[in-house]
């Protein structure tokens, strides 16, 4: 929209304050930068996330996956890379885009494996990968029981 043309800078942590948020569009205004905060993560309400046509970087949070309301994500034309979390991609279904796009900013770069379902979140563009993710750093083990 042109009002989100205006915008510039980061999104903040403190986004997660706003808990009855059900859409956040700050996508197309090409000025948006940095990463996603995980704090999104905590928004239980959202069902829209639209990030798309901006200069994010980093990683899609892994944080996103609580996001059980979520129906459609737009993360196409940023500057993504990494490892694709796990997301419920079936449930957020067709209006899903996380890939490369058409533009400027055809910079998401994703490591392979993707994890199942995230080859049909292509909305806008199919979804770039190079080479393999490094090894997931291994999780503590659990206590011994006594």
């Amino acid at each position: 929209s042109d009002e989100a043309k205006a915008l510039h800078g980061t999104i903040p942590s403190t986004i997660a304050n706003l808990t009855n948020l059900e859409v956040l569009d700050l996508g197309g205004s090409d000025w948006i930068s940095g990463t996603i905060p995980s704090a999104i993560g905590g928004l239980t309400k959202l069902k829209s996330l639209r990030l798309h046509h901006n200069r994010l970087n980093g990683t899609i949070p892994q944080a996103l996956g609580a996001l059980s309301e979520l129906n459609n994500m737009y993360l196409y034309n940023n500057h993504l890379i990494g490892r694709v979390p796990p997301l419920d991609f079936q449930r957020i279904g067709k209006y899903c885009g996380i890939g490369g796009g058409k533009g400027l900013n055809d910079g998401n770069r994703y490591c392979n494996p993707l994890p199942p379902g995230a080859s049909h979140c292509n909305l806008e563009g199919g979804i770039k990968t190079e080479g393999d993710c490094p090894p997931a750093p291994p999780q503590p083990l659990p206590p011994l029981l006594q």
